[in-house]
């Protein structure tokens, strides 16, 4: 990806990667390239969708199954 953009977390360095998340702009620094997703993102849970998400493994509507 070619961005040339500062990076929206901590508007500093030059943003090289975007969240497959939320789309922020990150810099390395701020960016989990095994995850594809931002810092932001990681520390709000790192999942596919909001925490609690009944799709997410262990979410609500895997307590329905057990």
């Amino acid at each position: 990806m070619s961005v040339s953009e500062v990076c929206q977390v901590c508007e500093a360095a030059q943003a090289d990667r975007s969240c497959g998340q939320c789309g922020r702009l990150a810099c390395k620094r701020h960016f989990d390239a095994e995850a594809g997703k931002c810092v932001e993102c990681l520390s709000a849970g790192g999942g596919a969708g909001v925490p609690g998400d009944p799709s997410e493994p262990g979410g609500p509507a895997d307590d329905v199954l057990r």
